[in-house]
């Protein structure tokens, strides 16, 4: 009888770590590391997408120093919005608009000031969507050239059915006093500093963690759970008791293999919704035009809605003389992906952007397809959350991690979140 965690990612490692008593910790694939794990190709490291480690907590960066001491920089974000071919300007939008056109910039500026007087910014009501929260926070011109346009496109869902929710502490509101002249605000929002391994990728924080824990039992795929008789039985033929089990793997997918489920619970599981990631890591000989750690794309002629460009975070991630880059498309069960022809995209959404490469350039290719990236906030999701983690608290069971608890999480608050479980789970 002790702790059992599924799932050997950031969250169920760092559960893990901060226990005081007997555990064990499984993982479905064959190493650790979830969507933080990285990849070696032919001298190139990729990551599972775009990661970078944000702090807003002393204790955090202070656990960070501890687990990767000198092999971590923090780093001044550089990110840019294309507005159109040869056309960048500094993310955020709603705070850099001033360097658009001038009938653009005077568009959203009469817009957020329209809004102004309607709206007290960044004032959130439960029952308001995001888009209406859009308009009534950064008014029209805002929304049209680029709130809207973007996040149709990446979260491939009507905006007036999701919920503003999520975007509590995301996205930044400016104030009208900040936008006097035209000088770049960059330094605002969530992200403006972070830190990166120098060396190894974002799976470097993994090896660190997992230093820290027993070990893990890779390749234990559950395939079904006894709540009741606080059993799990994996795929492997093995089964393992347990008093407390803490869980990181996608909610919907816990739901399907706890046998006997309440159908009030079933059923709610049924309504959570989630967004898939294509991403396509590329390394290339040479170097792209750019300075920038990433840049948004909110044009519905290119593919991508993020472009990375890991290399000018940490060069040690490509071959000297090399450059890597990552590229990530949405996309779900009502909305899917010609993945064949994303890839052929990227070169001429680069072309669009002003950003080309030469296809014979491109010295690897690697492909990351991320079946749950991001959990939907719609209309349905905090009622069902209440149904399900009200059944599953009185089992017993722990929900950690981004999918595990079904949010809009960082690194950081998956750490946070981690660290009280394992204190609560050691009583």
């Amino acid at each position: 009888m002790k702790v059992l965690i599924l799932g050997a990612g950031l969250s169920g490692l760092s559960v893990a770590a901060g226990l005081k008593r007997d555990y064990e910790i499984v993982e479905k694939d064959d190493a650790c590391g979830g969507l933080c794990r990285s990849s070696r190709v032919n001298g190139f490291t990729f990551d599972r997408a775009g990661h970078v480690l944000h702090f807003k907590d002393e204790s955090n960066i202070r656990l960070a120093d501890s687990l990767l001491g000198c092999n971590i920089v923090r780093h001044k974000r550089r990110s840019l919005v294309c507005a159109g071919r040869d056309l960048f300007i500094p993310y955020p939008f709603q705070h850099n608009f001033l360097k658009m056109p001038p009938e653009i910039a005077r568009e959203c500026l009469d817009g957020l000031k329209e809004a102004r007087r309607k709206t007290r910014a960044g004032h959130y009501l439960r029952s308001r969507s995001f888009k209406s929260w859009v308009l009534e926070t950064f008014g029209q011109g805002i929304a049209k050239h680029f709130m809207v346009p973007y996040n149709e496109k990446f979260w491939l869902y009507p905006l007036g059915t999701l919920s503003a929710q999520w975007a509590r502490g995301l996205v930044p509101v400016p104030r009208l006093k900040d936008l006097k002249g035209a000088g770049a605000a960059e330094n605002v929002g969530y992200n403006a500093w972070f830190w990166y391994p120098r060396s190894g990728g974002m799976q470097a924080i993994v090896r660190s963690l997992e230093k820290r824990v027993k070990r893990v039992r890779t390749g234990w795929r559950p395939r079904s759970i006894d709540l009741d008789k606080k059993e799990v039985f994996f795929s492997n033929g093995r089964g393992m008791r347990f008093d407390r089990l803490v869980s990181t793997i996608p909610l919907p997918e816990l739901c399907k293999i706890i046998r006997p489920l309440p159908a009030e619970v079933a059923k709610a599981a049924s309504k959570l919704r989630y967004i898939s990631v294509f991403n396509i890591n590329l390394g290339i000989s040479g170097k792209i035009n750019t300075d920038a750690h990433w840049i948004y794309f909110a044009q519905k002629d290119i593919g991508f809605y993020r472009m990375c460009v890991p290399t000018n975070i940490a060069g040690s991630l490509a071959p000297s003389g090399c450059s890597s880059l990552c590229f990530e498309f949405s996309y779900s069960k009502d909305n899917p992906i010609d993945k064949n022809r994303a890839i052929d995209g990227i070169f001429s959404g680069l072309e669009k952007a002003g950003l080309p490469i030469e296809p014979r350039n491109v010295l690897v290719t690697d492909i990351q397809d991320i079946k749950c990236g991001y959990c939907v906030y719609d209309r349905h999701r905090e009622a069902a959350l209440k149904i399900i983690s009200g059944y599953l608290e009185k089992k017993n069971v722990f929900l950690a991690g981004r999918y595990g608890r079904w949010q809009y999480s960082s690194m950081e608050d998956c750490m946070a979140e981690a660290a009280n479980i394992a204190k609560v789970a050691s009583t």
